[in-house]
This record gives structure tokens, sequence and C-alpha cells, in this order.
């Protein structure tokens, strides 16, 4: 199998309202710097999707601000959309904070 890679930073809020006390400072709404990484099937070897077009989507696509996602309930969701942009492919959808902790689906 043959897949194209794109990546996405930006900043972004959330938080984990039901974290445990030891992590309690995770309840309330805080900052990270978050990377979007898609890996999505390609059929053929001449950009049968363009890495651009991938990665303007995937700008388009995220939010400033996702309340209490988890990285895993982010990736999920955006593996969904670009499921439903791209059907019949293979995805794998990787969320990152802060490139230390994050999360990956695939399927």
């Amino acid at each position: 199998m043959t897949s194209i890679i794109a990546k996405y930073h930006a900043p972004a809020l959330h938080k984990w309202p039901t974290a445990p006390k030891h992590r309690a400072y995770l309840r309330n709404s805080h900052r990270h710097m978050f990377t979007y990484v898609v890996h999505l099937e390609v059929k053929h070897d001449d950009r049968d999707v363009e890495f651009h077009d991938l990665q303007d989507w995937l700008a388009g696509w995220v939010v400033d601000d996702w309340t209490s996602m988890s990285c895993e309930q982010i990736a999920a969701d955006m593996r969904s959309a670009v499921m439903a942009r791209w059907p019949s492919r293979k995805c794998t959808v990787e969320v990152w904070e802060d490139l230390e902790c994050g999360a990956i689906v695939d399927g």
C-alpha cells in the first residue's frame, strides 16, 4: 500500500473535566500546540490525492477549541471526516499535544 502524509500544526484549547485528582490541572481549559497527521492511501503513484489538497482540507477542518475532546476523540472524528471526503481508502490519523503525547486511530 502507498500512502501520502500531510501534517498541520495549530494551537488549540481543550480540557478533561473528569481528570483524576493528581491531574486536576487538566480539568481547566489549557492550550497545546496540536499536530495533526493524516496518512491516506493512494491508488497510484502520480498524485492520486495532492498533498496540498489534503493539507488544506486538514487546515480547514481543525478548530481552535476542542472543549472536552481527547486526542483519541479528535483523531477518530478526523478519520471519519477524511473517510467521508476520500472514501474507500485506508487512513490513519495522529493527533499530538506539543509533539510529546498523542493518539493514533487507524483502520
